[in-house]
């Protein structure tokens, strides 16, 4: 698995900004981006796996991470964190905040939850860029209205992917 990241870097002359693709492999990702992320700017990264559909598509959208000290944390934010193993980087919405700054997050689709330290946390997602569209705000109003309607849905998701699916397979035979 793979993660694409592209960094703005500031060309010797002229001062133009220039975008630099990078595709680095899991481990390098895990060392690479918590650097990069100390920097007051934002890291796009292409989405890998299924865990955040339907909000985030695999290979087809592009999450921009702004480091943790910059953009603060909340509740229906995706946030951006490392594996208890420091070295799988995970992308999952935030359900909620505990009193000792611990997130209780989940993917999109999933139905289960999970504890994230403050000390995994890395960042979040500021913006994301469909099929390389404009990047839109994740903070927009229409974004986290969809976002807590889904987190709401949380007990019935699995029939929702079961109709969804079955509307899929419908579509394709007509």
């Amino acid at each position: 698995m793979c993660y694409n990241v592209a960094k703005q870097e500031k060309q010797p002359k002229g001062g133009e900004s220039v975008a630099q693709n990078r595709v680095m492999s899991l481990e390098k990702a895990a060392v690479m981006l918590p650097a990069l992320l100390q920097e007051d700017t934002e890291v796009p990264l292409v989405v890998t796996g299924s865990s955040m559909t339907p909000f985030l598509r695999d290979g087809r959208d592009t999450v921009f991470l702004r480091g943790i000290r910059f953009q603060e944390p909340r509740v229906g934010d995706i946030l951006y964190f490392l594996r208890r193993d420091g070295v799988t980087p995970i992308l999952h919405r935030i359900r909620s905040i505990n009193s000792d700054g611990s997130y209780v997050v989940n993917g999109d689709a999933q139905t289960w939850t999970e504890r994230v330290e403050p000390g995994q946390a890395l960042a979040v997602a500021a913006r994301v860029s469909r099929d390389g569209g404009e990047p839109v705000s994740l903070r927009r109003m229409d974004k986290r209205v969809m976002a807590a309607v889904w987190s709401w849905l949380l007990p019935v998701r699995p029939a929702c992917f079961r109709v969804a699916g079955l509307l899929h397979r419908i579509r394709r035979r007509e």
